[in-house]
């Protein structure tokens, strides 16, 4: 989870800003899923996300916690599947995402901002999903990367607006679904591009902003090409 601690308050016996965590869970078509979460002085844990069979939850929205110690489980009826723990630090937003790592669900924490003071590197974050296919990622024009199908990983990016070509892989060898979009990272201090099908069954990647100063952000990459498979 999280390696940063708390942040002082501002003032001795000054109210503490709160911190912000959202969830997001990339089932793995059985069953139903649920990933708690309890901080702070919770009785009972929250339900930060739930999901269904093949159904994705990936919300924009945070959740707002008292900053120190949070557990989050991720649940199938009575079992549990995955656990995590960490500091929640103050003033600061997270996304805990559960996936199948091999055999195993994890839950992975990302802290995803505000950025570090003095940073000069952006998190861009690539969840690709996209029922086993590989993913092939493109910033700024420059070399071309790879995303195995069902992974996570992240790279880093200057603070400034950046753009993005993805390119979703047949599974047949035919032309794969190709999108561009741009973000503007002088304006938000990370990403993600959840690249998942849609509701027809077409690999529209979306990106979905991280951190305070994010500001909205469109559902779906309009493509400048696309060829959807």
């Amino acid at each position: 989870m999280a390696e940063e601690p708390a942040a002082d308050p501002a003032g001795e016996g000054g109210a503490k800003a709160p911190a912000g965590l959202r969830g997001w869970i990339f089932p793995d078509g059985e069953g139903q899923f649920v990933l708690q979460c309890k901080a702070g002085a919770d009785e009972q844990p929250r339900n930060l996300a739930t999901a269904t069979g093949e159904q994705r939850m990936t919300g924009e929205s945070y959740e707002e916690l008292m900053p120190g110690r949070a557990e989050l489980q991720l649940k199938s009826g009575e079992k549990t599947l995955a656990t995590a723990g960490g500091s929640l630090a103050e003033g600061r937003q997270y996304t805990a995402i559960a996936l199948r790592e091999g055999a195993d669900w994890k839950i992975r924490v990302l802290a995803d901002g505000p950025a570090k003071v003095g940073s000069s590197m952006r998190s861009l974050r690539i969840c690709n999903f996209a029922a086993g296919r590989e993913t092939v990622l493109s910033v700024q024009g420059g070399k071309e990367v790879r995303i195995p199908g069902d992974s996570l990983q992240e790279l880093e990016v200057a603070p400034a607006v950046t753009g993005l070509s993805v390119k979703v892989l047949a599974t047949d060898g035919g032309a794969p679904a190709q999108s561009s979009t741009e973000v503007d990272f002088a304006q938000t201090p990370s990403a993600y591009v959840v690249v998942a099908p849609d509701y027809r069954g077409r690999m529209r990647p979306s990106i979905i902003l991280g951190g305070a100063s994010a500001v909205p952000a469109e559902a779906d990459v309009q493509a400048a090409a696309e060829s959807q498979q």
